[in-house]
């Protein structure tokens, strides 16, 4: 059955208000950076499994409830992890590890984002430029110079997709509102902070970057009632696509052999399967389980929505 979780909202020195834009509850407050989605630790809203966390129900039963795919991951508990972000300010510039290079105890952190709001002339920082080796950075880390002249300054807008496989020197500009689904981690080797006094993971960063990945953003084609593009995102940890739904339309979701997140951003929709149906306004996220079956996706007045999965 579809379980609605409530979203974790966490305050960041880049924080901002604009989460509000796509329906979350920020109750006056102005430092918002994000509103955590699908952690282990997020509670499950309402139904019989109301107060309890994903975390937990996955722990009781993960060859039921993870499938035969994502129980093979290197994640504890709930595979997927999803956000909305709100940078009111520039991110820190940061690298994540590979699976092979994270603590035993963990995972390592691919990620991608699909921009949801972008200021005129918002950009992100995203891989090194042609011929900048990991010494480069090194050395011009060692000496107390700025890495940003390094980066690739990539201009971005709403509807772009951005994959960030783990390696990925990248930094996230001020002035853009976004979804984020990614492995579940939570570790962030911070390089350069923009001048706040925060801890930095020299040493261990530029030991998990990988200086020829630089992605590119890609428009998201969405689905539709008649119209099935390929997904938005592919790749090993996770897929995504985005869901345009019109008044009194409906998209069939296909059962799939892992979990599926749904993040309603626009409008209003319906999540049903045989179990039950869960409303999703703008700013909720609801849960498939592998075990759910088909589901479907409707309308009665036109909605978007973003669906995260793990499977084919």
């Amino acid at each position: 059955m579809p379980l609605l979780v409530h979203p974790r909202l966490d305050s960041k020195p880049w924080g901002g208000d604009r989460l509000a834009h796509f329906g979350i509850a920020l109750d006056g407050k102005n430092d918002i950076g994000e509103a955590v989605l699908t952690s282990n630790d997020a509670v499950v809203a309402q139904g019989p499994y109301a107060g309890q966390t994903l975390g937990d129900l996955v722990a009781r039963d993960p060859e039921t409830l993870l499938g035969p795919v994502a129980r093979h991951f290197r994640s504890t508990g709930f595979p997927l992890l999803a956000k909305l972000i709100d940078a009111h300010e520039n991110l820190s510039i940061q690298v994540h590890p590979t699976d092979d290079l994270a603590p035993t105890d963990g995972c390592g952190k691919t990620e991608a984002w699909f921009i949801l709001e972008a200021a005129p002339g918002a950009v992100v920082y995203a891989g090194l430029q042609d011929g900048v080796s990991v010494d480069v950075v090194r050395k011009r880390l060692e000496s107390g110079e700025s890495i940003v002249p390094l980066m690739r300054t990539v201009p971005v807008a709403p509807g772009d997709t951005l994959f960030l496989p783990a390696g990925t020197i990248h930094a996230l500009g001020g002035g853009i509102v976004l979804y984020e689904i990614q492995q579940q981690s939570a570790i962030t080797y911070r390089l350069e902070d923009w001048g706040r006094a925060r801890e930095m993971h020299i040493g261990v960063g530029l030991a998990a970057m990988n200086p020829d990945l630089r992605p590119e953003p890609n428009h998201a084609e969405m689905r539709t009632p008649t119209d099935r593009p390929g997904p938005a995102v592919h790749c090993d940890f996770f897929s995504l696509e985005v869901l345009q739904i019109g008044p009194g339309e409906w998209i069939e979701i296909a059962r799939e052999s892992g979990p599926q997140v749904f993040t309603c951003v626009r409008g209003g929709t319906e999540l049903s399967t045989g179990q039950g149906t869960v409303a999703l306004a703008a700013g909720s996220t609801a849960v498939l389980f592998a075990n759910a079956g088909t589901a479907r996706i409707s309308s009665s007045t036109g909605g978007r929505v973003l669906r995260a999965w793990i499977g084919g």
